[in-house]
């Protein structure tokens, strides 16, 4: 499971409506991370109370956050689940990526993945999968169906920075970075539909409010 470390900030809080909706009308979009589910599931086992609502696209019932408390209370056999809908193309609502930072020297990470010598970075996130760098060699890295987990399987961990400013900083410390652009709307929306998912972290998404928790006892949520 990998750290992610983004700015925190302040938001107004929103108070919206919460549906309860059945289980499995929702859609994800993101693979799930194995630990960080069973993290959630002991929790949940141990203070007995779910908190924080999904937050749902209204119109296709795309899950936007909430993958694994889904996914959790889906596998404690839960029949209904809190929902906030969102206009997911609110313009208000962002959509952003995480970036992937190994604590690893460049020329080790090429020797797993065939890659192509870069003059930068800007102008090939559309062609690569991912530009990896360490703040003075840019590298493509060619197609490969998940090279963050090929990478983890072989006992990397990475963390996850929420600019590529922030990841390049990194690289200063000897650090390698992954950069890529970031999807659009539309992409995830198609991809869902599809009964697809992206690998974990692939989307960041920015909400312009914060939403209140809620306070439910396990035994309301699953019987």
């Amino acid at each position: 499971m990998g750290v992610e470390k983004a700015k925190l900030e302040e938001k107004p809080l929103r108070i919206m409506r919460i549906h309860f909706i059945d289980i499995d009308m929702l859609k994800p979009h993101e693979a799930l991370d194995p630990l960080e589910l069973e993290l959630f599931i002991k929790s949940m086992n141990e203070k007995g109370v779910f908190y924080k609502p999904m937050l749902v696209d209204k119109n296709s019932f795309v899950i936007l956050d909430g993958h694994h408390r889904w996914a959790a209370l889906k596998k404690m056999g839960a029949k209904k689940i809190p929902c906030i809908f969102l206009d997911y193309f609110d313009e208000e609502i962002k959509l952003y990526t995480w970036y992937p930072v190994l604590n690893e020297k460049l020329e080790k990470i090429l020797k797993f993945f065939n890659h192509k010598s870069l003059s930068g970075y800007e102008k090939y996130l559309e062609k690569y999968s991912f530009v990896i760098t360490d703040g003075k060699k840019y590298y493509g890295l060619k197609d490969r169906k998940d090279i963050i987990r090929y990478i983890e399987k072989k006992g990397y961990n990475f963390e996850y920075v929420d600019t590529i400013e922030t990841a390049l900083k990194e690289t200063r410390n000897g650090k390698t970075a992954f950069l890529r652009r970031s999807l659009t709307k539309k992409e995830v929306i198609e991809k869902a539909s599809r009964n697809e998912v992206f690998s974990p972290k692939t989307t960041r998404h920015w909400f312009p409010y914060k939403y209140p928790y809620l306070y439910i006892k396990k035994e309301e949520m699953i019987s």
